[in-house]
């Protein structure tokens, strides 16, 4: 594979070497793919569509150094980085070149050193939250020598019948603070923001651990939105977190809509 890499850098350069232009592009066959200097190092461009192409930065040795994926002139899409070696250096999703949920790193050594999940603010360019992270050991046990924050979420049911609670379960799996959270769960909209003031539950926990349950939903796609607050033990300093959920809900069968709606008024 190295072999490869360098036998077409070569291929490239003495292509390249007639023209002074540090930019100048030269066209494959299938005049899909270009490749041209840009800062001192070989780069691929792979035209998918007008508005959408693959670029491929290379280390002076061949391999591969980052991969992208680009529409409309901004980072959509897969992104991964190498090491000189080839091994993948870390790989994420970018949204209008804003990082957006789950990203990987690892050592050079190939073992899974670290992961952050981002939520991409996309009302503000170049600017995310991070929600969650955990580092790890080589042995992939959490590196409890750094700071981690990470939290796990159990949906009892993915689809439930119209007239049933929908129920989840909010475990902080690996507190920043080890004390206690509170939950903000309710008509949020993307940005995690209360939607026409509507909100349906604000909890206080004891602990880190909560199953919350609800019958506010409508028919069909439902999604569910939350913020979780972390205390620190005086309740001064909270790291905050965020997440969606989405459930379906259904009608029940054979029974009658009046009968369903009698009964929800009842409770």
């Amino acid at each position: 594979m190295k072999n490869r890499y360098f036998i077409l850098l070569c291929v490239i350069s003495l292509m390249l070497s007639c023209n002074s232009n540090n930019k100048t592009s030269h066209k494959s066959k299938d005049a899909k793919t270009s490749f041209r200097y840009y800062e001192g190092h070989l780069q691929s461009i792979q035209i998918l569509s007008d508005k959408e192409f693959i670029t491929t930065q290379y280390y002076d040795n061949g391999v591969p150094q980052s991969i992208a994926f680009l529409k409309d002139s901004l980072l959509n899409g897969a992104f991964c980085t190498f090491y000189k070696s080839g091994k993948i250096e870390m790989k994420g999703n970018y949204v209008n070149n804003v990082r957006d949920g789950m990203w990987y790193y690892y050592s050079e050594d190939g073992y899974l050193s670290k992961k952050i999940e981002f939520i991409a603010d996309l009302s503000t360019e170049s600017q995310w939250h991070t929600n969650q992270c955990i580092n790890y050991t080589k042995d992939m046990n959490v590196d409890l020598t750094k700071l981690n924050n990470s939290f796990d979420l159990y949906a009892f049911q993915d689809t439930i019948y119209y007239g049933e609670p929908y129920n989840l379960k909010i475990n902080y799996a690996i507190p920043y603070y080890p004390y206690t959270m509170d939950l903000v769960i309710g008509d949020l909209d993307k940005k995690f923001e209360l939607r026409n003031g509507t909100q349906i539950d604000t909890i206080h926990c004891n602990g880190l651990e909560h199953t919350f349950s609800t019958m506010q939903y409508k028919k069909g796609n439902n999604v569910l939105r939350g913020l979780i607050y972390n205390f620190n033990k005086t309740k001064t300093e909270c790291m905050q977190s965020c997440f969606t959920v989405q459930f379906y809900v259904k009608e029940l069968p054979f029974i009658k809509q009046s009968v369903i709606d009698s009964v929800r008024k009842a409770k």
